[in-house]
């Protein structure tokens, strides 16, 4: 078992939730830096209605300083967001009960998500601790995940699953060597919480102050909201088990879209001398307007100089701090178990990958074989 999984260890009713303005793009800046002789560096996610936007390329993007186009000076880049960014989702699965419907939508979960991150799969009943189901490595094929053949407890302890895998997600990416740290949680449940040892206003506290994303499918006869409560990124309620498929798929897609739509731009500032505010325009055209966002930020030229290269991977990038995790008690161990420390800080977390696949050498696949993405 991988120092991540241990760290998260201890010893057709279809609504997805998203906001925006109507047509505008989301820009928005996760981290950005800069550094001699001259170069500019920003980690951002686009996104048009709560969906993540994809595929844009360097000519789509325009940068201003202090209101001065200088695109043409720039050399705007995208560079490989693996260079700088690890991304891990968890799958957290209600196996209170037998079901095999919900056990092919989690191996096809985790088999789609591998293509791009790295995957932990969690199981969660009745008792008070969520248990390991399997590792994916990014990049494993042939995924097939057994559930252990052991009696359950037919509750369902959801609220207190949630908070404390959220909790150690948040600490095993604490160990984590690149500067920005993505964590997803997809929970794939039957209902709402029976054990009711967490209450349901801390999961919400804890559901408002994560930096991860959440997303939900209820699969179930409930007639609330809890989907869209639980699933702040995306959320779905499925009445028949048959519906449960093209559910999980369109949830797996929205997850998909969101990395999707982040992008690491570097470019070459021809400032050499003072603070300017940077602003950086994203354009998408489709059959009948232009539809554009921007983000900004200050950037200090001072000994700006030439030389600059913007294929070169930022070594300087500041990663803007959310609020920080709740401080809630570590669970009790059971008894006998092994005490869990988060794993310090180093590479990117090897996740154990099933029998027969070859990670990565450095866990980062190649960067994309197009124009705009340039190698280091």
């Amino acid at each position: 078992m991988s120092a991540f999984t241990r760290a998260l260890l201890p010893g057709l009713a279809l609504a997805v939730t998203g906001c925006g303005l109507l047509g505008r793009l989301q820009v928005e800046r996760v981290a950005s830096g800069y550094e001699a002789p001259s170069q500019v560096a920003a980690y951002l996610t686009i996104e048009q209605r709560g969906e993540g936007v994809g595929g844009l390329t360097a000519s789509q993007l325009t940068v201003l300083e202090d209101e001065q186009d200088v695109t043409a000076e720039a050399k705007v880049t995208l560079l490989d967001r693996a260079l700088v960014a690890y991304h891990h989702t968890v799958l957290l699965v209600d196996l209170s009960k037998p079901d095999p419907a919900l056990l092919e939508v989690m191996n096809e979960a985790a088999r789609r998500l591998a293509q791009s991150r790295d995957v932990t799969v969690l199981g969660f009943d009745g008792s008070p601790e969520p248990f390991v189901i399997g590792a994916v490595e990014k990049g494993a094929t042939g995924v097939q995940l057994a559930v252990p053949d052991e009696a359950r407890d037919a509750s369902r302890d959801l609220n207190g699953a949630v908070v404390t895998t959220l909790t150690r997600l948040s600490s095993a990416l604490g160990g984590v060597a690149r500067p920005i740290r993505r964590g997803s949680l997809l929970v794939i449940t039957r209902g709402t919480d029976l054990a009711h040892r967490v209450p349901q206003d801390a999961l919400i506290r804890e559901l408002d102050r994560t930096e991860h994303q959440v997303f939900a499918l209820v699969a179930g006869p409930d007639e609330s909201s809890f989907h869209r409560e639980l699933g702040r990124n995306g959320g779905a309620r499925v009445d028949e088990e048959l519906d449960i498929y093209g559910a999980a798929d369109q949830l797996i897609n929205r997850m998909e879209q969101k990395l999707e739509g982040e992008y690491l731009v570097s470019y070459c500032s021809p400032a050499r001398a003072g603070t300017r505010l940077v602003r950086i325009e994203a354009t998408v055209t489709d059959d009948t307007r232009d539809r554009r966002g921007d983000v900004e930020f200050e950037i200090d030229a001072t000994g700006f100089g030439p030389g600059c290269d913007p294929t070169r991977p930022p070594t300087s990038l500041g990663v803007l701090q959310a609020a920080p995790p709740p401080n809630l008690p570590e669970p009790s161990p059971e008894p006998g178990a092994p005490p869990t420390t988060p794993p310090a800080p180093g590479p990117a977390p090897k996740l154990t990958p099933k029998p027969g696949t070859k990670p990565p050498d450095d866990g980062i696949v190649p960067p994309p074989n197009t124009p705009d993405y340039q190698s280091p």
